[in-house]
């Protein structure tokens, strides 16, 4: 088999997506969130506990009854739902990651605690794509405008040519190209995936130059 022409860093990196880890004593248990949208956490409060941001108090539940301390950073976002016993923070800012408590009181003889690291994660927007005909004899561009911890990968008839590390849109990502065929852009975050296809022919297919069958002219 001949050896193709195109090459792609063979160090590139993989992400591995993340959604929830177990609770541990040892680790807090991870959460992503969606810029805009709601965060729940899971354990309830059902009569007495208080949510804690870093060293900061910001909900606090007194004989089932809900009370959301001033905080200009959480102002009439922390919410306590008295039918589940779940507290939440509405209109998630990219500035709510971090470190939550819950902790709860409901048991009088014993106090229990839940920690949380929260992410809170902007959707990748759909990529972009064009084709270049300047080099390789072709260039495929992926483009992401929008999204956090993205990762960009490139695809051909499903199989993985290059991917990247991490990274914050707009980013770009551009793979050479010499066979024909199908090929997809991937953009990848903890909350969200979108793609993007190109079809190519021969004009991007690093073909042999045609054979010329030589002709005798017998006299």
């Amino acid at each position: 088999m001949a050896a193709k022409c195109c090459w792609w860093n063979e160090a590139s990196f993989r992400y591995t997506k993340v959604v929830s880890s177990a609770v541990t004593s040892a680790l807090p248990e991870k959460l992503h969130g969606i810029m805009g949208d709601a965060v729940i956490f899971p354990f309830a409060v059902r009569k007495s506990g208080s949510l804690i941001n870093g060293f900061a108090t910001i909900g606090k539940v007194t004989s089932g009854q809900f009370t959301a301390l001033p905080n200009e950073q959480f102002r009439g976002r922390v919410q306590w739902d008295g039918s589940t016993g779940n507290l939440s923070i509405t209109g998630l800012k990219m500035g709510d990651s971090g470190t939550y408590e819950i902790l709860n009181n409901d048991d009088e003889t014993k106090d229990k605690s839940f920690q949380y690291h929260l992410t809170v994660y902007v959707p990748v927007l759909a990529p972009s794509v064009i084709v270049t005909h300047d080099e390789h004899p072709c260039k495929l561009l992926c483009t992401v405008g929008r999204g956090t911890q993205v990762t960009l990968s490139w695809y051909r008839e499903g199989e993985s040519l290059i991917h990247t590390p991490l990274v914050n849109a707009p980013y770009h990502l551009p793979v050479p190209v010499c066979e024909s065929g199908s090929y997809t852009c991937e953009a990848e975050n903890s909350v969200s995936i979108e793609m993007a296809s190109v079809t190519l022919g021969d004009e991007c297919a690093d073909l042999p130059p045609p054979r010329i069958r030589s002709t005798e002219h017998r006299t």
